[in-house]
């Protein structure tokens, strides 16, 4: 069973140290605005990949990032820390000269606040990067909110960044035996916990004993949440369960 210790412990990027400043996202020229202050710093994501500078982020002034990507790079807020705002540009390729990573080489060695600032950027540009139409009509939409929401100029509609809600739980018996699972394209010896996407109409509990069930026969009782944490690959909300 887990311990009553790790329950209060902090997810990786459950906890997000920065304010997303919600409020500033209609504004138009919100990027000039940043781009003025000397304290404003900008990632840059692009298809699962993002610019380092050795094992952390690498971080451009606003005017540079753009002078470096171009005018039409996918401009996104983030917010801001106590160092100042924080934006990000989503480009399809990101320059060599940028050391571009794989996103998952990386992430888990950064501390909360870039972690968190990494996987809100990721989300967002991995939406824009598959939903650059209209779902109603068919037509091109536009990024609006400092990219925080698209809208359709042909028929109105308005679309909002795509998040799953996934389920993914520590199940174990009374012996306190972990009930683990092996996908046959992983090397030998490599295991994991069992995780599925929550079907529409169903509830986080449910989810739980379906996929368990689905998965390995085994029955599950009750259940205990533990937490929840983005986890943009490509735009899932982890859900923690034990059981």
């Amino acid at each position: 069973m887990p311990r009553p210790e790790d329950r209060d412990r902090p997810l990786p990027f459950g906890q997000a140290p920065y304010d997303r400043h919600a409020e500033r996202r209609a504004d138009p020229d919100w990027y000039e605005h940043l781009a003025r202050d000397p304290q404003a710093r900008v990632l840059v994501v692009g298809d699962d990949v993002v610019a380092t500078d050795g094992g952390r982020l690498r971080v451009l002034a606003p005017d540079q990032a753009v002078e470096l990507l171009g005018v039409t790079a996918e401009r996104l807020l983030l917010g801001a820390d106590d160092a100042g705002p924080v934006a990000a540009l989503s480009v399809p390729k990101v320059p060599a000269d940028l050391n571009p990573r794989p996103v998952r080489s990386v992430v888990t060695g950064l501390d909360a606040l870039h972690g968190s600032l990494l996987v809100h950027a990721l989300g967002l540009a991995n939406w824009h990067r598959t939903h650059q139409f209209c779902a109603r009509c068919g037509r091109a939409s536009q990024a609006e909110e400092a990219g925080h929401r698209r809208r359709c100029p042909a028929c109105g509609a308005q679309h909002f960044p795509r998040t799953d809600p996934a389920v993914i739980m520590l199940i174990t018996d009374g012996d306190d035996r972990a009930l683990l699972g092996h996908s046959p394209q992983w090397a030998p010896g490599r295991f994991s916990t069992l995780a599925g996407f929550v079907e529409p109409g169903e509830s986080l509990e449910d989810a739980v004993r379906r996929e368990v069930a689905e998965e390995t026969g085994v029955r599950v009782g009750p259940t205990t949440y533990a937490g929840s944490q983005p986890w943009p690959f490509p735009s899932s909300l982890m859900l923690g369960f034990s059981g």
